[in-house]
């Protein structure tokens, strides 16, 4: 679920490392919460396809550092950093529709317009609309565990890669390291990938937990070029709303926009371009 808020006290720092078919791939973990119950999977001391194992920074770092990522003298970049949330799977408009429905049972009306500018565009948690209409915080609580199971739901049974990401993303693969940096949370991201078959192109995630501060602030970018280890100049961010557009630019990055359904009429002036579809992102960088 994008933007909430569900974690209330932090444990330890560390980074998740899952060893896939051989090839390292790290999780930012930076905030590990020992009250999560329901938005992050137990690490199992073995897995189908890999040990996972909790390492310090140091050691991820020299992972990811000596990952193979070939042919990076063809482009100026040698890193990018994707959005996942209406850039690779057409989520929105299922957790609009999940929210939407929440929202009714305590007869607040959340309406497209609102989603799309002040969720979607400006970075507001959808809390706040409840908050302005009244909700007590505790009721506000129950309806956001309400409303990440309808969400997970709607994800088991809908959530599919949006159309050339697939072949895009096997085109960069090897090429440059693929990231994600999402605002949605953990449990959001295993269905995702799970359903999609996207996970093994990607070295490392960055997830709603894992900073304190959330898009359109710049952190969850920071966090995403200190795992990199790449220059601020050799990382490419690649958004479709204006609210991660604003993040990116925050944090000193080159972003290219491209805009779903649900959010071209945001304001993309601040991106360095402006794409119709993500099929165009190999012709500009290989």
């Amino acid at each position: 679920m994008t933007r909430e808020r569900v974690t209330t006290k932090t444990a330890r720092d560390g980074l998740l490392v899952r060893a896939l078919g051989g090839r390292a791939r790290a999780y930012s973990h930076v905030r590990e919460s020992k009250h999560r119950v329901e938005l992050h999977n137990p690490v199992q001391s073995h897995h189908a396809r890999g040990a996972r194992e909790w390492l310090d920074a140091s050691a991820i770092q020299r992972k990811i550092g000596s990952s193979s990522v070939a042919d990076t003298h063809m482009s100026k970049f040698e890193a990018i950093f994707f959005d996942m949330d209406g850039l690779l799977v057409n989520t929105e408009p299922l957790d609009f529709k999940g929210t939407k429905e929440v929202f009714a049972s305590v007869n607040v009306n959340l309406t497209r317009e609102w989603y799309i500018h002040e969720h979607l565009g400006k970075g507001r948690s959808v809390s706040e609309l409840l908050r302005e209409n009244g909700i007590a915080e505790e009721r506000i609580a129950e309806l956001r565990e309400v409303r990440h199971k309808q969400y997970w739901e709607y994800l088991e049974a809908e959530a599919a890669a949006i159309d050339g990401v697939p072949e895009t993303l096997r085109k960069l693969h090897g090429r440059l390291l693929l990231a994600i940096v999402t605002g949605s949370n953990r449990k959001s991201i295993d269905i995702v990938m799970r359903k999609t078959g996207l996970r093994d192109f990607f070295d490392f995630v960055v997830t709603y937990e894992d900073t304190e501060h959330h898009k359109p602030y710049p952190d969850p970018y920071l966090k995403a070029l200190s795992l990199s280890q790449k220059p601020t100049e050799k990382c490419l961010v690649l958004e479709d709303s204006g609210n991660g557009t604003q993040a990116a630019k925050a944090a000193g990055l080159t972003c290219f926009a491209i805009p779903d359904e649900m959010t071209k009429g945001h304001d993309f002036s601040i991106a360095d371009k402006v794409l119709g579809s993500i099929r165009e992102l190999p012709g500009l960088l290989l």
